[in-house]
């Protein structure tokens, strides 16, 4: 699985809408520290859908610049956050461009929260 930067659209690659989430953070974010001093920063949240009799699926975040740096140096496992930004196809996985980053709680101590 090959993850590309979503800064380099190319014509018909990529569709784009808004959107709002809240997850609790299913992986450790991942930063690659550019000569420029940019930062980009990945990592996925899951959402629970449990009202919906359906499992919950993961979304998989971009974020660039100092929500990233935040995000690497402050996100834990299992850190309830909320994210607004635009959601986007890429070769037939979601992933959110993140515009807005909340941090909103610890990391989920029990197994009712983790879902």
């Amino acid at each position: 699985f090959v993850i590309y930067p979503l800064t380099r659209p190319q014509a018909g690659f990529f569709m784009t809408a808004s959107i709002t989430l809240v997850g609790r953070a299913a992986t450790t974010p991942a930063a690659v520290f550019y000569e420029s001093g940019t930062v980009r920063v990945t990592f996925s949240i899951t959402i629970n859908r449990q009202r919906f009799s359906e499992s919950s699926e993961p979304f998989h975040l971009e974020l660039w610049g100092k929500q990233a740096q935040v995000a690497y140096d402050e996100i834990k496992l299992g850190e309830l956050i909320g994210v607004i930004g635009e959601i986007r196809m890429q070769e037939g996985h979601p992933w959110v461009l993140v515009d807005r980053l909340e941090l909103l709680g610890a990391p989920c101590t029990n197994a009712t929260e983790a879902a």
